[in-house]
């Protein structure tokens, strides 16, 4: 075992070994060389530096001077190099270790220490070379790298589709996890794959050809093909592959999203069936059909065609058809009549309101027996919806286009310290600022003075905990304009957790804002109790009328409360049951007694719907009115009406009222039994009028010529017919309620007297 001396010593002169001369020889070589190279004997120690090792460690001494390990390897790094070269030694075969090494300045560099055994040679002992290479730029490198590469694959991960990176040649760099669940395996696993492995079968060769002629143009492709999914089964895919350039046009890698489209197919493919069905169908029994000769010429249509464009027999098509698409529809008709073949043209024709509407004209030859076209048949569809249909979708996609292109929103990234390092052109196209003005803290001369301290408090705060956040500010634009933004802000983390980077997106919330606004001005001058109240009962806000239906001066006062308490005992129950329901989602109403907080007892409406609250919790929002005036109306009006209906029925007493612009006529309970018909039964004049001893029926038409002429507070005496020949003798009062409905009330004032005329 070789002990090795921990301190650092000062470098001391060797003595010069037999062989010195040969030994000079190999230094001076070594010197010539361009790295870093000394030997040592068996037991470890070193006896030659040369001296590009000694300049890179700033020793200016000679060959002779002595050095010791720890001259040379960082402290830290010493047992890491002991046990390796113990282990080197022990297997008497080359080996390397990466140490520390100062260098000139003090600093300490990463370099690689290549070990290798010498036998004895002539007067050269046996010993032990060691070259020393620095790789402090190469691991920094690398580290820049896998820095980027995490970067790189948070952000494909993002993407909520299947997505895959590969390189020019085609080999898989990297996919986002979507694709990583979608086929079960790891990045590792699917490197090794072919496309043979995930395309169906009968996908594979148009999938490969699309792929191998996009990579020969260097043009992005679009093919649609099944994928084999993690479980077997496979599923239809849209994947576009588009290449990522760097500044000179050359290819960096390409992108291949695969889009789900397994319903949009399995439709297609239903639709197929059903249009296969329906073009068997309409060919056999046609709508809209022309019938022309060999010529080409209209010699009949039927009704429906006749009732849609008023087309009379033997009139010209074209003149139906809109200027602008004779030219082509003809062409392509002749060329259908020349060759025998089917046509189907699009075109604008007129209908019968004389407005020009899209449609699908096809038209196919009748042959007779030896395959002479005798005949054609067309029909002709309107697509006037579906040509709609297409310009709305086709400037629906336009405008998303715009809309992704022009996302209002400010993104932007900072170091650890929380000053900024990038911000989106649209950022800087906003503050009106250069990158290089903005970066750092450049960007925080745009925060409104009133908003900056909030701000800065909350920046920090985040900093500190390493915790996402968000708060809002407003930010000056160029032209001097300040707008409320919504700062959001996440970190970015490395694999032990430590963070590494801030990235954040600024949103423009001006309207909102105005919104708020607006909103809080309505809700504070509504005249009913607008209220939020927490799944416990809280009362979280209230606007000025909720304060007053308290009883108390201020919202201020009820913020804080526990709504319950208000409630009146007998009702407590049933509201919390109530709120709870609303708590978990659902809608409601519900009507309850209030005592507030001077004692005054009101009864009250209130309509209520979840609301999910600042922390996530669903809360009540609730809609409250005072009813109690109208409840105290309606108890009277029940009580007035229970009275009547007793009065009438031990008077003989009914009444019934009668619209006269409608005729509509409503009996009560007691007429019927008076009029002895069948109650709940719909009654006219014409029945009332067969009741009425002939006799009275001129008291009758009277009657209703007095009502219907606007006189009003009028009596009549009636005899009514009624079973078994009797008669009952009734008067008849009016009273005009207003112009449009009269109310008469009828007392049966004698007993029932059979055959009596």
């Amino acid at each position: 075992m070789v002990s090795w001396t921990a301190g650092i010593a000062p470098p001391r002169l060797l003595p010069r070994p037999e062989g010195h001369a040969m030994e000079t020889d190999q230094a001076d070589i070594l010197d010539a060389l361009p790295a870093m190279v000394l030997w040592t004997d068996l037991n470890g120690e070193i006896k030659f530096v040369n001296r590009r090792w000694m300049q890179s460690v700033g020793f200016l001494g000679t060959h002779e001077t002595r050095f010791e390990w720890r001259d040379l390897i960082d402290p830290q790094d010493l047992s890491k190099f002991f046990e390796a070269w113990q282990s080197i030694q022990a297997s008497q075969k080359p080996g390397e270790v990466e140490v520390r090494m100062r260098n000139l300045n003090g600093d300490y560099r990463s370099h690689l220490l290549q070990v290798n055994p010498a036998e004895s040679r002539r007067e050269i002992p046996p010993r032990w070379y060691v070259v020393a290479t620095d790789v402090e730029d190469l691991r920094r490198a690398e580290e820049g790298l896998r820095r980027k590469a995490i970067e790189f694959q948070r952000m494909v991960n993002t993407i909520s589709v299947p997505l895959a990176v590969t390189t020019p040649d085609g080999d898989v760099e990297a996919l986002n996890q979507p694709a990583l669940e979608y086929f079960g395996k790891t990045l590792e696993e699917l490197k090794g794959w072919k496309a043979s492995d995930v395309v169906h079968p009968d996908d594979l060769e148009a999938t490969i050809a699309a792929q191998i002629e996009a990579h020969r143009r260097g043009t992005s492709y679009n093919v649609e093909s099944r994928h084999r999914r993690a479980d077997g089964m496979y599923r239809w895919y849209n994947v576009l592959g588009m290449p990522l350039r760097d500044q000179d046009g050359s290819i960096l890698r390409w992108f291949h999203l695969l889009i789900d489209i397994e319903e949009r197919k399995c439709a297609e493919q239903a639709l197929a069936v059903r249009e296969r069905e329906s073009r068997h169908i309409l060919d056999s029994i046609p709508a809209r059909v022309g019938v022309y000769d060999v010529e080409g010429n209209l010699v009949a249509a039927n009704k429906q065609a006749s009732e849609l464009s008023w087309i009379p027999e033997r009139l010209d098509w074209r003149e139906l058809c809109h200027p602008h698409d004779v030219e082509r529809s003809e062409r392509l008709w002749n060329a259908s009549l020349n060759a025998g073949t089917p046509f189907a043209c699009e075109y604008r024709a007129r209908v019968s309101d004389g407005s020009y509407r899209w449609h699908l004209g096809r038209r196919v030859p009748m042959l007779d027996e030896s395959g002479t076209i005798v005949r054609w048949y067309g029909v002709s569809y309107d697509i006037e919806d579906l040509k709609r249909a297409e310009s709305a979708l086709q400037e629906s996609e336009r405008n998303l286009q715009v809309t992704i292109d022009t996302i209002p929103a400010l993104a932007w990234s900072a170091r650890t310290d929380g000053t900024a390092e990038f911000l989106s052109k649209h950022y800087l196209d906003y503050l009106g600022m250069s990158s290089e003005q903005a970066v750092g803290w450049g960007w925080v001369s745009a925060v409104h003075p009133d908003d900056f301290g909030r701000l800065q408090a909350i920046w920090q705060e985040a900093l500190a905990s390493c915790r996402a956040t968000e708060a809002e500010a407003r930010l000056r634009r160029f032209d001097g304009v300040f707008r409320w933004f919504l700062f959001r802000v996440s970190p970015l983390r490395n694999a032990d957790g430590a963070v590494i980077k801030w990235y954040g997106v600024n949103t423009d919330i001006e309207d909102r804002k105005r919104s708020d606004e607006t909103y809080r001005t309505i809700v504070e001058t509504t005249p009913e109790c607008v209220k939020l109240i927490a799944r416990d009962g809280t009362v979280l806000q209230v606007n000025a009328a909720g304060a007053g239906m308290a009883g108390v001066r201020h919202s201020g006062q009820v913020i804080g409360l526990n709504f319950f308490d208000f409630v009146a005992p007998e009702h407590r129950d049933r509201y919390r049951e109530f709120h709870e329901r609303v708590c978990s989602g659902m809608r409601g109403d519900l009507e309850f007694d209030l005592v507030n907080a001077i004692g005054a007892r009101r009864h009250m409406e209130t309509h209520a719907a979840p609301l999910r609250h600042i922390d996530g919790s669903l809360v009540q929002l609730g809609v409250t009115r005072d009813v109690t005036e109208r409840r105290e109306a309606q108890d009277r009006l029940r009580r007035s009406e229970a009275f009547l209906l007793e009065g009438q029925h031990l008077a003989r007493m009914g009444n019934f009222s009668w619209i006269a612009a409608s005729g509509e006529i409503v009996w009560s309970e007691q007429l019927y039994r008076i009029f002895e018909i069948e109650p709940g039964s719909v009654v006219s004049l014409e029945q009332i009028a067969a009741r009425i001893h002939p006799e009275y029926l001129p008291h009758l038409v009277d009657m209703v010529q007095q009502m219907e002429h606007g006189r009003r507070d009028f009596e009549y005496q009636l005899r009514i017919l009624v079973a078994d020949e009797g008669v009952k003798h009734s008067i008849l009062s009016l009273i005009a309620v207003r112009r449009t409905r009269t109310s008469i009330s009828a007392q049966s004032w004698t007993s029932f007297m059979p055959g009596i005329r």
